[in-house]
């Protein structure tokens, strides 16, 4: 909390100027046989020493009306005169003796006659607007004893009963980005002055004046007042000090406020004879005050401040029909008789706004503390409908000033959160096998299911949910959620190169609430495959044959054949070229057959899914060797036929064959193994 430093200098002190001259008597040349003598009244205000910007000094001595009072101080003769307009001098005719005289400028009418005790108690009235707005002529008065021996001269001093004030308000430089000035008012004014005595009002016969605005951070400002003498305290000592708990009650002083970054400050400047212990604003004085606000200072007394912190919602958004809380903070200081008035709005939502627990009505000023104390609200705001709300609190105070402080919050929809759990499978972590995954999605009141958003954040491979394929970037539906316990959502997933892959699933529940599942499947190694090279002869199924008494089998012809098996189903279509040689035996018309070997090179392919493949090499008419019994052998069909082993183990081929060469000639890629067993002999 601030209060701030004034300093305060009255700079002069100087009386308007009274000048009573002494009475003139001349020689009685012209009285009347009853004794009665001309007696000429010059009546003079004499001008100010320095200039003002309230009333020039043709104002500030004009007389507008006159009321004069003569009372002999032996005889009981009393007269009264009154003179409006011109009143430099009123002439009238006196008896011979001593005179009290009374007189009254500007009373606004002709008071007519008066009893010297009633007039001597005679109070110029006047209403703040009055007080504040002299209209070109100020109360004045004057009393002083005379004596009519003949014709005589008399000059009658009067005194004005208003004080001047010029005061000089500024805010030091070094402290003007901090604070602004605001307006300044005149306090405790008197609403009458007495003519003829000392003027010490009480409370209830005071007025204020209107409160003027400050545009900027210095003012020169001249106004009158009343006489107001309440006294001194000859306790105050600092000018600190001088304040409204030391000040008598009745005193007059300046308010002057401003504001601050967080809230107002009220200045109270007492007037008087010096700036601590004097209260007391004498008639037809002039009071000249150099007003600066130099900065902080947290025990001068004649600041009071006011400051209202409105602290912001803390969350991001609320649930509607749930409570939003903050707190509302107002400081006041030094200032027991102000009263702060808080005015509770929501100018956005509709909603209610709860102060302490208690709803106000909208708009409705409410009594929150007074200018010396401090007090800390909660507050809540409830509202029905999604969306912004925003309230706003308004503190003003006694004097009419106010400052506003507003804070927002957002209100969505009742809603739950989304709460998804991963578990898999047991897995090998090899390219192109499916990891199968489960995500179990539950949200409280949601019986529709989710949207699933699938996301490939590195990587390559297939998504599956529920065997339904899944692309990048695309979404699905999960089907009906149990309200309660959820669902049970199955995917696969199959990575389709090596290294790491990295996925994001977006259940998107009611309301729009979210879950993210993000899976990183790290150490993928390549789909490993054996490969084993082979060859077969294929042959029709055989039947016998005779001729000439010889019989045999005849197989018509031979096909060599060219075969790959895998040791599991292909993901990929692959290719390998197979060299195969074979010595190959022809029969012609000779019964001994001519035996050559042949190479040759074929291409065998696996298709994706398959573990085999196979591809014909060659095909041969076969030959045919009848036999009999007594006379030998002979060829009933020429032809060919691949000549056979000497010996030859279990598992190998008894054909004089083998494959010399195998190798991949499709393309691959990093993401398949390929191993080439050797091939059985």
């Amino acid at each position: 909390m601030k209060r701030f430093l004034i300093h305060t200098a009255i700079v002069g002190l100087v009386c308007f100027g009274s000048c009573i001259a002494p009475v003139k008597e001349r020689e009685a040349t012209g009285g009347n046989s009853q004794g009665e003598y001309i007696v000429s009244l010059h009546v003079t205000c004499p001008e100010m020493e320095l200039r003002t910007r309230a009333l020039d000094p043709s104002q500030e001595k004009r007389i507008a009306d006159l009321n004069i009072y003569f009372y002999h101080k032996t005889l009981d003769i009393a007269r009264h005169i009154y003179s409006k307009g011109s009143t430099d001098q009123v002439v009238v005719s006196l008896f011979s003796g001593d005179y009290d005289l009374y007189a009254l400028a500007n009373a606004g009418r002709d008071l007519g006659e008066q009893d010297k005790t009633d007039l001597e108690k005679y109070r110029f009235t006047f209403s703040a607007t009055e007080a504040e707005n002299p209209e070109n002529h100020l109360p004045m008065s004057a009393s002083q004893s005379i004596s009519v021996r003949g014709n005589t001269d008399i000059r009658i001093g009067l005194i004005r009963c208003v004080a001047r004030i010029d005061l000089n308000l500024s805010v030091d430089a070094g402290f003007s980005d901090r604070f602004t000035l605001e307006s300044l008012q005149l306090i405790n004014a008197p609403a009458s002055v007495s003519a003829f005595s000392e003027n010490r009002p009480a409370t209830e016969a005071l007025c204020n004046y209107s409160r003027t605005g400050i545009t900027g951070n210095a003012l020169s400002y001249s106004f009158y007042t009343a006489e107001n003498m309440q006294g001194v305290n000859g306790s105050i000592t600092d000018p600190k000090d001088k304040n409204r708990q030391n000040a008598p009650k009745a005193a007059t002083y300046l308010h002057v406020q401003g504001s601050g970054l967080n809230g107002k400050a009220d200045y109270f400047i007492y007037l008087g004879e010096n700036t601590t212990s004097d209260f007391n604003v004498r008639r037809n004085g002039r009071y000249i005050m150099d007003v600066r606000i130099m900065g902080d200072n947290d025990v001068d007394t004649r600041v009071s401040t006011v400051e209202m912190e409105l602290t912001p919602f803390p969350e991001t958004e609320y649930e509607v029909s749930a409570p939003a809380y903050t707190e509302l903070k107002v400081t006041a200081t030094n200032d027991p008789d102000n009263l702060l008035y808080l005015t509770p709005s929501v100018p956005e939502g509709g909603g209610t706004l709860q102060i302490d627990g208690i709803t106000y009505p909208e708009g409705t000023p409410i009594l929150f503390c007074t200018g010396n104390e401090s007090r800390t609200a909660r507050v809540a705001l409830l509202q029905d409908d999604p969306g912004q709300g925003r309230i706003r609190f308004t503190l003003g105070d006694s004097y009419g000033y106010s400052l506003s402080r507003e804070a927002t919050a957002l209100f969505v929809e009742k809603s739950y959160p989304v709460i998804t759990s991963y578990s898999e499978q047991p897995w090998d972590r090899e390219a192109h096998t499916p990891l199968e995954f489960s995500i179990h999605a539950a949200q409280q009141d949601n019986t529709a299911g989710f949207t699933v958003r699938y996301e490939l954040l590195q990587g390559s491979a297939e998504m599956f949910y529920d065997g339904t394929p899944v692309a990048p970037g695309t979404t699905i539906r999960t089907g009906a959620s149990d309200p309660d316990t959820g669902r049970e959502c199955p995917f696969r997933f199959t990575p389709t190169d090596i290294g790491t892959a990295r996925i994001r699933l977006t259940f998107i529940g009611t309301d729009g609430q979210t879950s993210v599942v993000e899976k990183e499947i790290d150490r993928i190694i390549p789909y490993q495959v054996f490969l084993t090279p082979d060859f077969a002869e294929i042959r029709p199924a055989g039947t016998i044959v005779s001729s000439d008494g010889y019989s045999g089998i005849y197989y018509k012809n031979f096909t060599l054949r060219l075969l790959v098996s895998a040791n599991r189903e292909l993901v990929k279509p692959v290719t390998l070229g197979i060299t195969l040689q074979y010595r190959l035996g022809r029969y012609e018309t000779s019964p001994v057959p001519t035996v050559s070997t042949r190479t040759e090179t074929g291409d065998v392919t696996i298709e994706i899914g398959n573990r085999t493949g196979s591809a014909d090499l060659t095909t041969y008419p076969a030959s045919c060797i009848g036999y009999n019994a007594g006379m030998g052998s002979k060829i009933i069909y020429p032809g060919y036929y691949v000549l056979r082993k000497n010996n030859y183990g279990p598992n190998e081929h008894e054909q004089d064959a083998a494959i010399t060469t195998c190798r991949i000639t499709s393309d691959t890629d990093r993401s398949i193994e390929y191993i080439i067993n050797d091939p059985p002999k």
